[in-house]
């Protein structure tokens, strides 16, 4: 008897799994959303935004193809092009949301061995759950200040790190449950 209960809390594992999983390949894919957005404090007219991709990785653009979106938060403009350098912080966030979905991955896979499973579902809730806080923090990271310029968080942003505490929450979850 005490077997199909444990057998029982255990198939609900690569569910967990998968479902955390999915919850951090979205906050990924958010990544391509603005994640800062600015506006004009006395005009209100809007100046841009920068994606995730752009400030975690950087971004160059020539400038003869006219202003890029993320032409105010260029680091270094010249007449040949815009750059804007990577920022760490938000690099590592998004490494980490996508070591934690490989946890969560793997946790899938790890069906006769529970102990396995566990420790990948916990390990990447972590992660997942660090990324996500990590997420809603792009401005600090890129250290933009306003002036005339209003700075402030993008819906992708805010998304990704949503998307990136429920998916840590999921796999916690499930680890503390499984233990019970």
């Amino acid at each position: 008897m005490a077997k199909s209960k444990k057998k029982g809390k255990s198939s609900f594992l690569p569910f967990i799994g998968f479902l955390s999983f999915l919850f951090s390949v979205a906050a990924i894919c958010f990544g391509f959303a603005p994640f800062i957005t600015t506006k004009g404090s006395y005009s209100g007219a809007d100046y841009g935004y920068l994606t995730g991709f752009q400030e975690a990785f950087g971004a160059t653009q020539k400038s003869g193809d006219g202003t890029p979106s993320w032409g105010i938060f260029a680091d270094d403009s010249t007449l040949s092009e815009w750059v804007i350098s990577p920022k760490v912080g938000l690099m590592i966030a998004f490494i980490l949301i996508a070591v934690g979905a490989l946890f969560a991955l793997l946790s899938v896979f790890c069906k006769k061995k529970r102990n396995a499973a566990l420790l990948s579902l916990f390990l990447g809730g972590i992660l997942m759950l660090a990324a996500g806080i990590m997420f809603f923090f792009p401005i600090s990271f890129g250290n933009y200040t306003g002036g005339l310029v209003n700075v402030s968080l993008g819906y992708g942003a805010i998304i990704s790190g949503i998307l990136g505490i429920l998916g840590g929450l999921f796999s916690l979850s499930a680890v503390i449950y499984s233990k019970i």
